[in-house]
């Protein structure tokens, strides 16, 4: 099959939950041999060209100017498609926004929603405090009031017309695809509060675990209760990542056996002295930036993994990423995660709650026990990206098969 995968950003190597799962898709959609075409932003807009063909990791790479966001024109992102079998739009947010609409006159649409809100950037106030619950779907003021002072780029400053626009396109677009797939029953839910969805249109394919970890690696050993407790944060350091949170609710054990090992880039240059400054006598290493294998290679010496995410409207692959490494997870978002693995080797905790982490952590040092028991727990694997990419072969498949029978009637 000639197959295109169309996301706003790619780009190998780079941190990012949507990139890392259409490189993952991609490489194991081209192993099973089949004809990948990547369409994506990246072009500078004094560029002139519509858009700019490349070679990137051995895929055919098509990029075209996002800097408009949703109100870019969708003509040259047609054009940059070209004739394929199928199209797999991977997250909408910042794409032109009658985009699956173009393209499904073309060829059949499958798209993959991220996110949980189709009218919003993200589900927190720009307080940082996380909300409990999103207006309802007449309520668009209460978007407004949600997000009027936060940083939320192209968001900044909308209107109830606007959002309540949004949300009708993404109802369009919606209706035009194909296929709809969440990551999880979760996502789908929460979707499913604001815009319409076709049971027999919608499915739910979790996106696979990216890294190509080392299945004979020595794995993580429960924390006996003896030398420091290992806490392991890997990914984007940010403050709604939580990452300030975390070394918050941290610093008040510093006088015990606890240490904190960060691992990945931080969000902005001098974010780590930053940090360093916050955790005051609290033991903290800062590894920088990470592969699978030297990932792997330092879980292994560490207890349980920790991510205080603010933002509970993305899907976490370090989540995963800790479960399949053999690490229990304390985590403010994981409903995704204990859909498929349950919640024996995963605690749930507030988001931006300092004292409730402060309080779980103390648990820990405490109840060594309680960490073995999470151990016990962990599920013996988890489903690779290798494989997601043939249920996604099979979606495709069947969808072709049913334009075909069709234009056949």
């Amino acid at each position: 099959m000639k197959i295109a995968l169309v996301t706003p950003g790619f780009q190998p190597g780079e941190f990012g939950v949507v990139g890392r799962v259409v490189e993952a898709h991609a490489r194991a959609l081209a192993a099973r041999g089949h004809e990948v075409r990547i369409v994506t932003g990246g072009l500078e807009p004094e560029s002139g060209d519509p858009w700019h063909n490349e070679i990137v990791s051995g895929f055919d790479v098509r990029r075209l100017d996002l800097s408009r966001g949703c109100g870019t024109p969708v003509d040259p992102w047609v054009e940059a498609v070209g004739p394929m079998d199928v199209c797999h739009v991977q997250h909408t947010n910042d794409l032109p926004q009658a985009l699956v609409r173009g393209l499904s006159s073309h060829m059949p649409v499958v798209m993959t929603r991220f996110g949980c809100f189709p009218a919003c950037p993200s589900f927190r106030s720009p307080t940082g405090d996380v909300r409990s619950e999103c207006p309802s779907e007449k309520d668009a003021q209460g978007c407004v009031e949600c997000i009027k002072s936060g940083n939320q780029g192209v968001w900044k400053g909308a209107d109830a017309d606007e959002l309540s626009d949004r949300r009708f396109q993404s109802q369009a677009e919606v209706d035009a695809a194909r296929l709809i797939l969440f990551p999880s029953r979760t996502h789908l839910v929460r979707m499913a509060d604001h815009i319409s969805l076709d049971p027999a249109h919608t499915r739910i394919l979790a996106h696979g675990l990216c890294h190509s970890f080392s299945e004979t690696s020595v794995r993580p050993a429960p924390w006996s209760g003896r030398g420091p407790l290992r806490v392991l944060h890997f990914g984007r350091r940010t403050w709604e990542r939580g990452t300030f949170d975390l070394v918050r609710a941290l610093a008040p054990l510093a006088d015990q056996e606890i240490e904190l090992i960060c691992m990945g880039p931080e969000g902005y240059e001098g974010l780590d002295s930053e940090l360093l400054d916050l955790a005051g006598n609290l033991r903290v290493r800062i590894l920088g930036r990470f592969d699978a294998h030297s990932l792997q290679r330092i879980a292994r010496t560490c207890h349980v993994a920790a991510f205080p995410n603010r933002r509970p409207s993305g899907y976490s692959l370090v989540l995963d990423e800790a479960l399949a490494m053999g690490l229990p997870v304390m985590a403010s978002e994981c409903g995704a995660a204990t859909e498929r693995f349950g919640d024996g080797s995963i605690q749930n905790l507030p988001a931006a709650d300092v004292s409730t982490w402060t309080k779980a952590f103390r648990q820990l040092l405490e109840q060594p026990a309680r960490l073995s028991q999470a151990f016990a727990a962990l599920p013996e694997s988890v489903t690779p990206a290798t494989e997601v990419a043939e249920r996604l072969e099979q979606h495709y498949r069947r969808i072709l098969q049913g334009a075909a029978a069709r234009r056949a009637s």
